[in-house]
């Protein structure tokens, strides 16, 4: 489901921008690990045991959805309303399947019923909302709601990064700047992804220096789409600069790196 989102998201952003980096850290609750397909096996035998256990049922079409098997996520879903589910996590689920189906006023709907239901205490459901919002081109709104979960949620990297990309896609380019570079303090992880679209924010507004250290950053980091950096023109001033030069031959050194370590991963 996520990164069908991303198509929808990148295809949003095409018209305003070439080349950002979208990737951040996604909500995966605790209980799901690293091993979703076991822990859907493992729900549908307490099924077994528990046939009409609506959280049970909406828990597997909740991974389905997240799975990206939308057909299977809408049977157990559909069971789930069936046998009475009416909270939270239920209309969140709900809404993340309509949304994937690209039915964007029912996911819409639903994600912000599942939003007041939570009472506002877990961010995902402001991420979600706001995610969805931006996807269809709703950035004011989204921006709004961003805004009013990180006043609980001060901390929060997914919102912050999110809100960043609307920013950008409002040519907002000091307030992105803020966004980003607090998410990076919180998400060094995706310090790369973040240090690449403060490069870009940097050349647009021309600040060169900053511009470059933020792409050094980038690449010292691990950053790899050495593709990226060559053809976006916003870096055209300073593309024979001796700095750039070595950056952009460094991003090239990292992808080769990458390449060879999945091959012999492969092998």
């Amino acid at each position: 489901m996520h990164f069908l989102i991303g198509l929808f998201v990148i295809h949003l952003c095409s018209g305003f921008s070439y080349g950002w980096e979208f990737k951040r850290p996604e909500f995966i609750p605790q209980w799901i690990g690293h091993k979703s397909i076991s822990e859907v096996y493992r729900l549908k035998k307490d099924l077994k045991r528990n046939p009409s256990n609506t959280q049970i049922l909406t828990t597997i079409g909740y991974l389905y959805v997240r799975r990206g098997q939308l057909k299977e996520s809408r049977r157990y879903l559909r069971l789930a309303s069936d046998k009475g589910a009416n909270d939270s996590f239920f209309f969140l689920s709900k809404g993340l399947l309509h949304s994937s189906l690209q039915e964007n006023t029912i996911a819409e709907n639903l994600l912000f019923k599942a939003l007041l239901i939570n009472e506002q205490e877990d961010p995902q459901y402001f991420f979600h909302f706001a995610e969805h919002l931006f996807r269809i081109g709703k950035i004011s709104k989204s921006i709004h709601w961003l805004q009013l979960g990180l006043k609980l949620h001060p901390s929060q990297p997914h919102l912050l990064i999110l809100l960043a990309l609307n920013y950008i896609s409002n040519s907002n380019w000091n307030k992105a700047e803020i966004s980003l570079i607090k998410a990076r303090q919180l998400s060094p992880e995706f310090d790369q992804y973040l240090s690449f679209n403060l490069a870009k924010i940097y050349a647009i507004i021309q600040d060169w220096d900053s511009s470059i250290y933020n792409l050094r950053r980038a690449t010292l980091k691990g950053y790899r789409n050495y593709h990226r950096i060559k053809s976006d023109k916003v870096f055209n001033p300073i593309r024979y600069h001796p700095q750039f030069v070595l950056l952009l031959k460094q991003a090239e050194q990292n992808n080769q790196k990458f390449l060879n370590l999945y091959r012999f991963n492969k092998i």
